[in-house]
């Protein structure tokens, strides 16, 4: 089989081409030609070469190749004879100007169950989607059984991500009219109250009331437009109220990444960004890696598999998926952004107990190891484009 991997953005810490590197990587090693085109070389309008070429599949990450027309307003893509594969690693709802697009060829790899079916409710064009949660890289090995250098690691507790004030997002939605801003904070309420609850199921609530119904209309337009807000909010509160709690740790929080210096942590140790190879390097030399799950509710954030193949323990928010394969306390360790009282002393005691440690970083390797390697990534995504 014949691919096309488009490379034609360099944000979230070059996450996106380094994800479509490995995929390229295992590709070839099944036998496959990939053939990489990469904005950072060349101009946007160097694309028109791919007019009136065949691919066995074409796969872009957080792709806006849907809204590209040619000079008589046809869509690009079309004119490639070939199934185009946004691999989207958001809600589908920071994706509606993309989704909402035609190309005859349009499908959807993404990373949880409930982003599949709001694709499928609210963007029934799609043709195909696949679920597909993404990993990282073992970038150090040791031995996977004694686990020699763990009590030795130079990060008790890691972080690696952006920070968001929570005010900031709250600020935004209170300069909006009273009505909408009223209807935004009844989703965060569904939301904070029940962190099982998706945002696409507090507007599904909303848009019953009477001054909500208009809404109905077009549902998946006013999630984007208004409710990204309700899901930001949540989002930011939960890492910051997270992050504030394992502040009160004895043992030492690192974190790397951006705007940290807005938060009122006063034990935790702040560090620049990191793009997303170093990241994994930093796990490599941390006990436990947390991951503030960006309201997955049924998929999985690549934080969790990249920290546990580099024999780091994930503390994580639970979802379905995760807690289909680990057993918490055994190979993960869950927490609830409901109830983060005592997460503190929590992680301090799991720290503070070598036999148990050791344990759950070398079960959740070998589960990561076995499941959620590259290798099997690929394999699943090719079982399913065929």
């Amino acid at each position: 089989m014949k691919f096309l991997l488009l490379q034609m953005k360099t944000v979230c810490y070059n996450s996106y081409n380094y994800f479509s590197e490995c995929l390229g990587d295992e590709l070839e090693k099944l036998g496959h030609r990939v053939e990489y085109f990469r904005l950072i070389d060349e101009s946007y309008n160097s694309l028109e070469r791919y007019v009136g070429t065949n691919f066995d599949a074409i796969i872009d990450f957080n792709s806006e190749l849907p809204r590209a027309f040619m000079d008589d307003n046809s869509y690009f893509l079309d004119h490639i004879d070939a199934p185009f594969y946004d691999f989207i690693l958001d809600h589908p709802l920071y994706h509606y100007k993309n989704l909402v697009e035609t190309p005859h060829n349009f499908n959807v790899i993404c990373l949880d169950d409930n982003h599949k079916n709001y694709i499928k409710e609210h963007h029934p064009h799609i043709k195909k989607i696949i679920v597909q949660p993404l990993t990282g890289n073992t970038v150090m090995e040791s031995d996977n059984n004694v686990y020699d250098n763990y009590i030795n690691r130079e990060y008790d507790l890691l972080f690696t991500g952006t920070y968001t004030p929570p005010n900031d997002v709250m600020n935004a939605i209170n300069e909006l009219p009273f009505d909408i801003n009223y209807g935004i904070k009844s989703s965060i309420d569904m939301m904070t109250a029940d962190e099982n609850v998706t945002v696409e199921e507090t507007v599904r609530i909303i848009s019953k009331e009477p001054a909500w119904q208009y809404m109905q209309e077009n549902i998946p337009l006013y999630t984007s437009k208004l409710f990204f807000l309700a899901d930001s909010y949540v989002r930011a509160k939960s890492r910051h109220d997270t992050v504030l709690e394992l502040d009160k740790c004895h043992h030492k929080l690192h974190i790397f990444g951006g705007l940290w210096d807005k938060c009122p942590v006063q034990n935790a140790i702040l560090h620049n960004e990191v793009s997303f190879p170093v990241s994994m390097l930093l796990q490599s030399k941390a006990k436990i890696a947390l991951n503030t799950m960006p309201n997955f509710k049924s998929g999985c954030h690549d934080r969790v598999y990249s920290s546990q193949l580099n024999k780091a323990i994930s503390l994580t928010n639970s979802t379905i998926l995760l807690q289909r394969e680990y057993v918490n306390n055994q190979s993960i360790l869950f927490y609830s952004s409901n109830n983060l009282n005592n997460l503190a002393e929590r992680v301090d005691s799991i720290l503070a107990d070598n036999n148990i440690n050791i344990k759950i970083a070398q079960n959740g390797y070998l589960i990561a190891s076995n499941n959620h390697n590259w290798t099997k990534i690929t394999m699943n995504i090719l079982e399913q484009l065929i």
